[in-house]
C-alpha cells in the first residue's frame, strides 16, 4: 500500500480486513486468508524479532532468541494446508486487545522443548510486547526446498498492522479466472492500487528449483555423455580383441564345436566387474556389461559363421 494514502496503522489494517471479507465471498474459494511474506517468494515484508521467554537468562540484548516474524489473517494456514499441531489457529476474535502469537514445531523445539507451550508468553518482543502462545503449526521450508526450517512466529495482522500482505485463496476454479475476481476486489477498494501478478503455488515452487534442476539436468547430461564414451570405447576393444581371435574360433568350429558353443566360450571369458557397493553401482556396472556382452557376441557369432577352411588359412 502506498504510504502517500495509507499511512498509519488503522488505514492499512482497515484495507486488508475489507478486502479479505470481499474476496470470502466469492465464487469456487474454498477458502481465504493472507501472510506477510508467501513461502519461497522473493517478495514480502519478513524480518527476525527478538523476544524473550520466562526462566530464560541471557547476558546481553544481543543474544536474545530470534524468530522470523509473519503477519497472517484467519484462514492462512487452512489455506495453505500448514497443519495446526497444538492449540488453535488466529480467529476474527484476535482483535488485538490480547496479544497473541502461534509459533512453528522448530520454535517450540528450541525455546520450549521442556514444557507445553500453549499459554507460555513470548517476553517482551519490540513494537508488539508480551504475546500468548494459543498455537503451533507445523514447520515450513520458507527458504526453499532444500532449506532447514526456521524459529517462526506468526501474529494476527490486527495486532501489528503492515503495508504489504499476500493474499491466498485456495479455489475450485482455475488460477486465471479466481485472480481476475480478486484483483477485481481490489480495484473496487482502490482503483489506484496496483496489482502484482498471481502466482499458483505449484508454479512458485517450480520456480524456486529451477536453478538446482537446471543444474541437475547438466551432470545428467554430462554422465551420460560419460557413460557413452566408456561403452564405445569398451565396445571397441572387446570389439577388436575378439575379432583377432577369428583364427581360434575357426580351428574350434572345424573341430566340431558349434556355432552357440564358440559364441558362449568367447561371452564367458570377458572381465568380471566386481563392484564394492551393489545398490550403488549395480545399474553402471550392468549397463557396461551389457555393451561388453554385446560387444563380443556380434563379433563371435560373426566370426562362427566364417568357414572352416577360410579360418584355417588365415591361421
Amino acid at each position: 500500500l502506498p504510504q502517500s494514502r495509507y499511512s498509519g496503522f488503522e488505514r492499512q489494517k482497515q484495507f486488508y480486513l475489507d478486502l479479505v471479507e470481499r474476496v470470502r465471498t466469492l465464487p469456487g474459494l474454498e477458502s481465504v486468508g493472507a501472510v506477510s511474506a508467501l513461502p519461497m517468494s522473493p517478495l514480502g515484508t519478513e524480518f527476525d524479532m527478538p523476544f524473550s521467554r520466562e526462566g530464560l537468562d541471557v547476558a546481553s540484548p544481543s543474544e536474545r532468541p530470534m524468530a522470523e516474524y509473519r503477519a497472517v489473517m484467519p484462514g492462512y494456514f487452512k489455506t495453505m494446508g500448514i497443519p495446526v499441531v497444538l492449540g488453535r489457529d488466529v480467529n476474527n476474535f484476535d482483535d488485538g486487545s490480547r496479544k497473541v502469537a502461534i509459533i512453528n514445531e522448530s520454535l517450540r523445539q528450541r525455546y520450549f522443548n521442556d514444557v507445553d507451550p500453549i499459554g507460555q508468553q513470548l517476553l517482551r518482543a519490540p513494537m508488539i510486547g508480551d504475546m500468548e502462545i494459543v498455537g503451533v503449526v507445523g514447520d515450513v521450508r520458507h527458504s526453499g526446498l532444500d532449506a532447514t526450517p526456521q524459529p517462526e512466529m506468526f501474529v494476527p495482522f490486527v495486532q501489528l498492522p503492515l503495508g504489504e500482505m499476500h493474499i491466498v485463496a485456495r479455489t475450485r476454479a482455475t488460477i486465471e479466472s479466481a485472480a481476475a475476481a480478486i484483483r477485481a476486489e481490489v480495484l473496487a477498494l482502490d482503483p489506484q492500487l496496483p496489482v502484482s501478478a498471481a502466482t499458483g503455488i505449484d508454479e512458485l515452487i517450480a520456480t524456486t528449483v529451477a536453478p538446482s534442476r537446471f543444474n541437475m539436468i547438466l551432470l545428467v547430461a554430462l554422465a551420460c555423455s560419460a557413460a557413452l564414451l566408456a561403452a564405445v570405447g569398451i565396445y571397441g576393444v572387446v570389439s577388436y580383441s575378439v575379432t583377432r581371435r577369428t583364427g581360434e574360433i575357426g580351428v574350434r568350429v572345424a573341430l566340431g564345436a558349434s556355432g552357440q558353443d564358440a559364441v558362449m566360450l568367447i561371452v564367458k571369458q570377458l572381465y568380471g566387474v566386481t563392484p564394492t557397493d551393489p545398490l550403488t553401482y549395480i545399474a553402471v556396472a550392468g549397463g557396461l556389461i551389457g555393451v561388453a556382452v554385446l560387444a563380443s557376441t556380434i563379433p563371435a557369432t560373426r566370426a562362427s559363421r566364417v568357414d572352416p577352411v577360410v579360418a584355417l588359412r588365415q591361421r
